[in-house]
């Protein structure tokens, strides 16, 4: 309870409490910046505390505010309409999520200039939906455009830039399109690697996802040292239990059995069940799906 971020995070929701009640009350207008801003605050809360339909409540409130307060297209009320569409993506609202997904686009697009950050991530957020509702060619020239703005923007070894090609050669495969994704995810690696260092937490993503890709190619020596250095990687930053450890632990394993070395593989199938039993429980789908592995 005495760790900095949790009192931080104290702090805000107190203070968030405290602006909605005067509001309640009539101290506030209901109709204010500061409950707007409360609104928005408390949205954020509830999604990161896992309480999405809580969180779409206050989001659709907080958007009736800004629209209200600073019209349709002000950069506020756009914010916010991207921070809705994607909520209603992870709930399941796909359509809805694209009218305003669009519409964050569109108008911060107009607003704010094509190559504007906010606008570059209102147009990963819409291909990332696209891909969602299947139309994968529409969705790989979004991110494409993406991409190509984050590099005119801000460079090809920004973060950022990084970031977007990682997104575009994750929907490459996808898709099927594992040449063209093995070269943008090799770029990717090493540009991380340069820019954040080898033991980085989004280098040592690369790793695995340049060693998955390798894998689905058949790449298979190639993609042992990786894989194990992702492994190394993530035991390091995330402790040997945490789910993507084990996730790692478990594609180390598949590999190794394409490679014919079905007793390491069997060890560390076993070392993946026994740890997501603990972690996750012996009924939780990616269990069943380690448990299902080891049995073949």
């Amino acid at each position: 309870l005495a760790h900095p971020d949790t009192l931080d995070s104290l702090h805000r929701f107190t203070e968030v409490l405290g602006v909605l009640a005067a509001s309640d009350d009539g101290v506030i207008p209901p109709w204010s910046p500061e409950r707007l801003q409360a609104l928005n605050n408390y949205a954020m809360m509830l999604k990161a505390a896992g309480d999405l339909p809580k969180a779409e409540v206050l989001y659709s409130r907080a958007l009736q505010s800004a629209e209200r307060l600073f019209g349709p297209r002000h950069p506020s009320t756009l914010t916010i309409a991207n921070n809705l569409g994607v909520l209603l993506q992870a709930l399941s609202k796909p359509l809805e999520a694209e009218q305003l997904l669009r519409r964050a686009f569109e108008g911060r697009e107009e607003s704010l200039g094509p190559m504007h950050m906010d606008t570059l991530q209102s147009l990963s957020s819409l291909a990332v939906l696209i891909a969602f509702l299947g139309k994968n060619q529409h969705a790989e020239d979004l991110h494409k455009r993406c991409l190509a703005g984050m590099e005119k923007a801000h460079g090809a070894l920004h973060v950022k830039t990084l970031r977007a090609a990682s997104d575009l050669a994750s929907h490459q495969q996808s898709c099927g399109k594992q040449v063209e994704a093995e070269a943008l995810l090799g770029k990717v690696l090493d540009g991380r690697k340069a820019v954040l260092g080898p033991r980085h937490q989004e280098t040592i993503c690369s790793l695995s996802d340049y060693a998955l890709v390798l894998y689905s190619r058949a790449k298979y020596q190639e993609a042992e040292p990786l894989l194990r250095s992702a492994l190394e990687g993530m035991r390091a930053i995330h402790g040997a239990s945490h789910p993507d450890t084990l996730d790692c632990l478990g594609n180390l394993a598949l590999l190794l059995q394409a490679l014919g070395r079905e007793k390491e593989a069997e060890e560390l199938y076993r070392e993946a069940l026994v740890g997501k039993e603990a972690a996750l429980g012996q009924t939780h789908p990616s269990t069943a799906q380690s448990l299902n592995k080891l049995a073949m």
